[in-house]
């Protein structure tokens, strides 16, 4: 009794989701907004066209070493 899904788990009929129960039902006027308010993707666009921000400023700390000076190793002598 249990049906395969598109993962290849297998559904049991018993425990269904939230969202399988939602999906089963056709939309209604009551259920669907009156209006449609789209947001800009300006930001998007710029983003995609210049590329993340880089920091490439420059760097006066001192590296710290990956075994010796990490917090939770230090004192455990």
């Amino acid at each position: 009794m249990i049906s395969a899904n598109t993962k290849g788990r297998g559904v049991s009929p018993w425990f269904k989701t939230t969202s399988s129960e939602y999906g089963a039902l056709r939309p209604t006027s009551g259920s669907s907004p009156c209006t449609y308010h789209p947001l800009s993707q300006a930001f998007s666009k710029d983003l995609g066209q210049c590329g993340m921000y880089r920091d490439n400023s420059f760097n006066t700390s001192l590296d710290r070493s990956r075994v010796q000076d990490c917090p939770n190793l230090q004192h455990t002598l």
